[in-house]
């Protein structure tokens, strides 16, 4: 299970992701490094790169904007991961285009399987443009999930 909170680190909270196994454990966490825009005045940057190994896999964690750095595809490759777990809300419009080459890159410089968890619907002033979807690392889209329905996609990875 995988979710995102504030968590405090500083004068201002970071925004973290906690990975939890089926027991309950905590396996990671991981804090978003890079603000986007509005979240700078409100959070603080930090630097826990989360990983965590799970039935022979190492997984790499990043949330939203890290997404887009290039020194995130070096870290995936210098930590021997197999999968990378990405969470964000892009929005429809231009946000479609942004996670359509975004997240299959990532999966073919690192060479590495790339899961996306995106925001569906109503978020604010954005609409999220949802396809949670899950990359090979050629980049070819092995799942994906519609833009209108909260749900799951699933594919065997190995």
């Amino acid at each position: 299970m995988n979710c995102a909170a504030p968590e405090l680190d500083g004068p201002y909270p970071a925004i973290a992701t906690y990975v939890y196994s089926a027991t309950g454990d905590l396996l990671t966490t991981y804090h978003k490094q890079h603000l986007f825009q509005q979240e700078q005045q409100f959070f603080t940057p930090a630097d826990k790169d989360g990983r965590f190994e799970l039935h022979g896999l190492r997984f790499s964690l990043a949330t939203c904007f890290d997404n887009h750095f290039p020194d995130l595809v070096d870290r995936i490759a210098d930590d021997a991961c197999d999968v990378h777990l990405a969470s964000a809300l892009y929005g429809t419009g231009p946000g479609l285009a942004e996670r359509a080459s975004t997240y299959p890159g990532i999966a073919c410089r690192a060479n590495v399987y790339v899961a996306l968890a995106n925001h569906v619907g109503p978020a604010g002033p954005i609409t999220g443009c949802g396809r949670a979807a899950l990359w090979g690392p050629d980049g070819t889209v092995l799942a994906e999930a519609d833009e209108q329905s909260p749900m799951f996609v699933v594919a065997d990875i190995g």
